[in-house]
């Protein structure tokens, strides 16, 4: 795997994922002084059906289809994360996803799972996320030790942008289940959370749940 990142999928799980953040969209198209996200276990009410399912797909596939090719120069020894292009890149494809205007926070989060000391923790271990709000996770593990990033139900109820990871950055496209991380490495995942909730986090790694390698992902509803 690509600098010590060994990544899983489900491409099942991703297609629902997308579907609801498609619906989303296209409600947020056709009503656009309507700042707050609608249920995603409901068709918007009063929309007809086909025409919000027409707009999102159409829309969803300017914002995301475009992205080409996520290029990025050499590795840079003193950034861990050094996808500038890339970011720039996703962050003006994601636009109606992101800005304070929209009652998003900063979409970079950086997380540490472990620390120089071998402790058995996540750097944080409460995430706090705002739904439809793009989000990029930049992971990194400082430890000498494997770790890895296992929040199967938030992941399931995310839109998965993609995943970068080593220098030239390789992608990874899809639904998300686990994320593996040897000692020293990172990379940064690229999403929009889709529902809103409290999930937990954890490092199955042997042994580490069981030493309190444990957390919190909230994602609360984004704001009328």
């Amino acid at each position: 795997m690509a600098h010590g990142a060994a990544l899983r999928w489900d491409r099942a799980a991703a297609a629902i994922a997308a579907v609801s953040l498609l619906v989303f969209l296209g409600h947020q198209l056709l009503s656009p002084s309507v700042v707050s996200a609608p249920s995603f276990s409901q068709p918007p009410v009063g929309r007809r059906p086909a025409l919000s399912a027409a707009l999102s797909a159409a829309t969803m596939g300017g914002l995301l289809g475009g992205l080409g090719p996520l290029e990025e120069s050499a590795w840079a020894a003193d950034n861990p994360f050094p996808y500038d292009v890339s970011r720039a890149k996703i962050a003006k494809k994601l636009g109606p996803f992101t800005g304070q205007d929209k009652g998003c926070p900063d979409p970079f989060v950086q997380v540490s799972l472990g620390d120089s000391g071998d402790g058995m923790r996540f750097v944080p271990d409460q995430i706090n996320l705002v739904q439809g709000c793009y989000v990029e996770l930049a992971l990194t593990n400082p430890s000498s030790m494997e770790h890895n990033f296992v929040a199967p139900d938030f992941a399931k109820s995310v839109y998965s942008v993609v995943v970068l990871a080593g220098s030239p950055p390789a992608e990874l496209k899809g639904q998300i289940n686990e994320l593996e991380l040897k000692a020293g490495a990172s990379l940064g995942w690229f999403l929009v959370p889709v529902k809103a909730g409290d999930f937990e986090l954890k490092c199955t790694v042997k042994g580490h749940t069981e030493a309190g390698m444990v957390g919190r992902i909230t994602v609360a509803p984004r704001p009328a």
